[in-house]
């Protein structure tokens, strides 16, 4: 898995078991600004979120950093 889509596992995880970015950033062994761009693309753009998980990054498509690009877009609207 990249990094980016280890970033968005921790931040799935983070919901779902109600954990600290921290904590979920060391379990996956990521950086929390990763787990906090994961974390925004998760609620502003959950389209996006599973284009990341879905592979789609290692083709260069969509990048987490280009999805979260687009979440903050969507974010702000």
């Amino acid at each position: 898995m990249t990094k980016g889509q280890r970033a968005m596992v921790a931040a799935k995880a983070r919901i779902l078991r109600i954990q600290t970015v921290g904590e979920a950033a060391e379990a996956v062994n990521v950086s929390t600004g990763g787990v906090d761009h994961a974390s925004i693309v998760l609620a502003h753009g959950p389209d996006l979120a599973a284009e990341v998980l879905a592979g789609r990054v290692t083709s260069g498509v969509l990048p987490l950093d280009k999805a979260y690009e687009e979440a903050r877009k969507r974010k702000a609207e």
